[in-house]
């Protein structure tokens, strides 16, 4: 007996369609990463009830956005069993780069113009000068996440990615030079004829 939970109505058609296909489109905030998340745990369960572990396909065109919103689909992600291809169309930047290369290595994939986008995040605060001081721990902290972030997921040692991805300005990749940086696995401008492969 095959075990199926309902999935959000926006990702019905598609899930069903594409065999189990599920988007990050635009902006990352809080509500679309709760519902991505959502999204996962609920094909993850199916597929754990039913033995089942097909690659989950995640459709990426982010510019980026709320990096604690990255770290939740993150988070998730490397909690599951079932692998997540993830496939790069357009951009993916900022926390949107994270979440794709965080995918299934092999299975990270990405059409020949899709931009990419590595930087340092920021932040704006506004606070007391002992709440700045305070905050300085924390900000470095996050910094070094994102480092390890980036050696776990393209094996590159720590000088290559401060002296080359993640300087003082934004770095522009195509996915060439992402495929060189381990960040993407393959290049293609057929999504049907590299699904699952």
């Amino acid at each position: 007996m095959r075990f199926e939970i309902p999935l959000s109505e926006e990702i019905l058609l598609h899930s069903t369609q594409l065999n189990d296909c599920l988007f990050l489109t635009g902006e990352l905030k809080i509500d679309i990463a709760t519902v991505l998340v959502q999204d996962l745990m609920k094909l993850e369960a199916r597929n754990r009830a039913n033995n089942e572990f097909n690659p989950i396909t995640l459709l990426i065109n982010c510019p980026g956005g709320d990096l604690y919103s990255a770290w939740m689909i993150i988070d998730w992600m490397n909690q599951m069993v079932t692998p997540i291809e993830t496939f790069a169309l357009g951009q993916a930047a900022s926390a949107g780069l994270m979440i794709f290369m965080n995918g299934t290595q092999g299975l990270r994939k990405a059409t020949k113009n899709t931009q990419f986008m590595s930087h340092r995040y920021s932040i704006g605060i506004e606070a007391s000068h002992a709440d700045l001081m305070a905050q300085r721990k924390e900000l470095d902290r996050t910094h070094d996440r994102i480092i390890n972030h980036y050696m776990k997921c393209t094996k590159l040692t720590k000088k290559i990615i401060q002296d080359q991805l993640l300087t003082e300005h934004n770095v522009w990749l195509d996915a060439k030079q992402c495929k060189k940086f381990n960040i993407c696995d393959v290049v293609t401008v057929d999504f049907f004829k590299t699904k699952g492969k």
